[in-house]
């Protein structure tokens, strides 16, 4: 790794890089310095193809397609982006993420990341572009809002096991919380965020 001021000529590179309906803000260190990085991408296992484009060529991600990858024709350094979401915005700022259920409540929730594990890494869980297991309950200006239809194996383990007052609330009031939302990104990756009553693991 090494950093902007090592390379002058990268000074003009974009600091965001808009594709199509897509922002991407480049990474800084620490707050100030960008992460550049030198290594070839193309064959780790750690990155995945995501689009090409016509100017950067192909573009990677991380597994989580939360970090992407543009690459300098200059001379081939990779450049890190992440990928900019509305809602991902409001759980960052710890807002009230501003949804419309279908019953015409507003909702007074806040929501965090869901991450793939316990250890608060970057990696979203995701159901790539399949909606078939969730429906429609809720809207926001960025998009809809999805939930687990009906009775969900997966939402009762939550329940069971990360939620922390199961003992004085039922399974039927933990699910009128809106426990775990779903939204549809730029990119259309289904993103999973998770309500301030459940913790997984040190997040």
């Amino acid at each position: 790794m090494f950093y902007e001021s090592d390379r002058n000529f990268f000074k003009n590179f974009e600091d965001v890089i808009n594709y199509k309906n897509s922002k991407f803000i480049r990474t800084r260190e620490n707050n100030y310095e960008y992460k550049i990085f030198d290594f070839e991408i193309k064959n780790n296992n750690n990155f995945l193809f995501a689009f090409n484009d016509s100017e950067f060529g192909d573009v990677y991600s991380d597994l989580g397609r939360r970090y992407f990858y543009f690459k300098n024709s200059f001379d081939g350094t990779v450049f890190e982006y992440y990928l900019y979401m509305e809602l991902d915005a409001y759980s960052r700022h710890g807002l009230v993420f501003p949804i419309i259920w279908n019953n015409g409540e507003k909702n007074d929730n806040f929501y965090k990341n869901f991450y793939s594990s316990g250890d608060c890494s970057n990696s979203y869980i995701k159901f790539g572009n399949d909606l078939d297991m969730l429906e429609v309950t809720g809207k926001t200006s960025y998009g809809n809002i999805y939930e687990y239809k009906g009775n969900s194996n997966a939402l009762e383990s939550i329940y069971k096991d990360n939620y922390w007052n199961s003992e004085n609330n039922s399974y039927e009031d933990f699910i009128k919380l809106h426990p775990i939302i779903f939204w549809k990104n730029s990119l259309g990756d289904v993103v999973m965020f998770y309500s301030q009553d459940i913790c997984f693991g040190n997040c």
